[in-house]
């Protein structure tokens, strides 16, 4: 397996690939959007998948999606996916299953069902049935990944109740060296060294964070015991250790290269120090109960060395979100012209009409010009809601002639590239690593431009 998913394994690592193994996913609907989703799950080795789906395919199904033949049309979407080894071609590793049962009747007979899986995936549901599933995943805790695509737009939207990620991988993470807040044995170690007493060679080995202590110290005193806060007293802190290189007689520094390479004895103090902060931190999980087999000590290991940099995502219930317009999503609308938000509300409306009418506009190719004017209706029902009335009137009629043009039709160029960004949030949703996408994604295919808003 290290040299079966070795690329992957640099990214989360043993444990994360474990989790991802251990996982079970369940995937509503066959579309090419959520086949290309489940296809990039597969290859790096999710644990095993159900697929729901009783639909049947069709011409339009088999013109979209490369995993179906067109000697299958007629056939169930479900068994006939799995039935062609789609998941032991990609994968001999990974276990798949399906049912052909209709989602509603699940939700009716069997909301249990749901309750076994790690995450949830669907695509192409229609809205009442999809907010019916995420209040039941919401109260679970169990997230809810939607994503589809509806021409030349993709949607992806993650509703998750409440989302710990332990391993967030920051961008230019800086350690926490304790030099603000130091414990005794660093003092103590600190305090032991004196710059002025050494030779030139033992100068020029004097670990960095020693320095930066030192002159951290003197600066605190000079200062009301106040740390370096904006940028000219961090300059001014810079010149003051640089001022410290020693120099020789003709008045020029020295070469000090070794000025900045930690000494083992200051790396052995911060291990030690680390030891101690997780045996206390182990002694009040015990406390808890949360030992003797619950938690690892590799886990807790993990925990506390990350510890800087956790992140708790919470986010917000699909009821919530129809409810009322988000200001995140105004703000996009406001500032550009031609922003990426306006086809969140496009898809909102699109939702709405299929809830009037049973049916997406512009399906039926002599009813476009009809569907136009029963969007624009849609837009405007849908803004008196949000409160917001002349929002309708801002929106350019080019973006409802585009919406009832595209007839719902899905591209596997649009499919494929989501399919490939919500695998990616399905993955740091299982291995609790890197911070998820919090609202919805929008990606604009006929200017590959995006947005992300919190809704």
């Amino acid at each position: 397996k290290e040299k079966k998913y070795d690329r992957q394994l640099r990214l989360w690592g043993d444990h994360g690939q474990q989790a991802l193994e251990n996982a079970r996913i369940c995937m509503i609907n066959v579309t090419a959007t959520s086949t290309e989703i489940l296809k990039n799950l597969i290859l790096p080795g999710v644990g095993s998948f159900v697929i729901v789906d009783g639909g049947r395919i069709s011409g339009e199904d088999v013109g979209n999606n490369f995993f179906l033949d067109p000697d299958a049309i007629g056939q169930s979407k479900s068994k006939v996916l799995l039935r062609h080894n789609f998941s032991l071609e990609l994968n001999p590793d990974v276990k798949g299953d399906y049912t052909e049962e209709d989602v509603n009747q699940l939700l009716n007979k069997n909301p249990q069902f749901f309750y076994s899986f790690e995450v949830v995936i669907v695509s192409a549901l229609d809205g009442a049935t999809q907010r019916k599933l995420a209040e039941l995943l919401w109260e679970r805790k169990i997230p809810l990944v939607i994503c589809y695509s509806y021409g030349f737009t993709g949607y992806l939207r993650i509703v998750v109740n409440e989302h710990c990620v332990v391993e967030s991988h920051p961008d230019n993470a800086h350690a926490d060296l304790r030099l603000l807040d130091p414990f005794p044995e660093l003092i103590e170690y600190a305090n032991s060294i004196d710059l002025e007493q050494m030779e030139k060679k033992e100068h020029s080995h004097v670990p960095y964070l020693i320095i930066l202590y030192k002159y951290l110290q003197a600066w605190r005193k000079e200062n009301d015991g106040q740390a370096p806060k904006n940028w000219k007293e961090k300059r001014q802190f810079k010149e003051k250790v640089l001022e410290g290189i020693r120099k020789n007689e003709h008045g020029v520094q020295e070469d000090e290269e070794n000025f900045e390479e930690a000494a083992k004895q200051l790396q052995n103090i911060y291990k030690a120090k680390a030891k101690q902060d997780i045996d206390l931190f182990t002694s009040y999980l015990c406390n808890f109960g949360y030992v003797n087999g619950r938690l690892s000590d590799q886990e807790i290991k993990r925990f506390c060395r990350n510890a800087h940099f956790l992140q708790v995502v919470r986010g917000r219930s699909l009821s919530d979100e129809y409810k009322k317009i988000s200001q995140s999503v105004l703000d996009g609308l406001i500032s550009e012209e031609a922003s990426d938000a306006v086809w969140y509300v496009m898809l909102r409306c699109v939702d709405l009409f299929h809830t009037n009418f049973s049916r997406y506009p512009g399906v039926i190719e002599e009813e476009i010009d009809i569907d136009v004017t029963r969007l624009k209706g849609c837009l405007q029902e849908l803004t008196r809601s949000w409160g917001v009335p002349g929002l309708s009137e801002a929106i350019s009629d080019d973006y409802v002639q585009e919406t009832c043009r595209c007839g719902a039709a899905e591209l596997h160029s649009v499919a494929s590239y989501m399919g490939g960004v919500a695998a990616q949030e399905v993955i740091k949703l299982i291995t609790s690593q890197y911070v998820p996408v919090t609202g919805v994604y929008i990606f604009n295919g006929l200017k590959s431009t995006s947005i992300s808003l919190d809704v």
